[in-house]
């Protein structure tokens, strides 16, 4: 019986892994981060381990002048590398590679106020009726094209509900959407599509 607290046990988790290079082994990524970890591996290079130094993934990823677009912004390695404390190196293999880069991505989350922003978005939403079977059915409910402010800016539901993985649903109650909403709040992508 697969272990509920094994971060590798999300159902999503292996469809992510196939996007990125092949692992020996599943790192211990939990799915939010993992998420984000996909879109910057999507641009890098083919990269070969182990990786010393910061100085050496610089010139791995094609040296200081390189850019990349992730998710339609330029970022050469210098940039990402400044997040990268010396002792991130050296870089064993591709699984410690992506769980540095998911630790990465869980130390320059911010910590919303889940509270605030969970009671911010609820008056800003219609009457909801449960249980919610799917999230076309509570894009109806919403409305697809009316805009609301979540965590400081203006979204459509009808781009974000793809970011609600399917696993959420059905959505049984207020209590079950609150809860859930939180775990959105806390797991919000750093880097989006406009």
């Amino acid at each position: 019986m697969a272990n509920k607290f094994d971060k590798r046990n999300h159902p999503e988790v292996q469809a992510l892994l196939k996007q990125l290079p092949p692992v020996r082994h599943t790192p211990l990524v939990d799915v939010a981060d993992l998420r984000e970890v996909v879109k910057v591996f999507a641009v890098l290079p083919p990269l070969e381990y182990p990786i010393g130094s910061a100085s050496e993934l610089i010139e791995k990823l094609g040296g200081p002048d390189k850019t990349f677009d992730i998710v339609g912004v330029s970022v050469d390695p210098l940039r990402m590398i400044k997040y990268m404390p010396a002792y991130y190196f050296p870089i064993i293999s591709v699984e410690n590679f992506i769980e540095k880069m998911a630790e990465l991505v869980r130390n320059n989350r911010k910590l919303p106020d889940v509270p605030k922003e969970l009671a911010n978005l609820k008056q800003q939403l219609p009457s909801l009726h449960f249980p919610i079977a799917s999230a076309d059915e509570l894009l109806k409910m919403v409305g697809p094209k009316k805009a609301y402010r979540f965590q400081g800016i203006d979204v459509l539901p009808e781009q974000m509900v793809h970011y609600i993985p399917s696993h959420f649903f059905p959505i049984h109650s207020e209590e079950d959407f609150d809860r859930k909403v939180a775990q959105l709040i806390l797991t919000r992508p750093l880097i989006v599509k406009d």
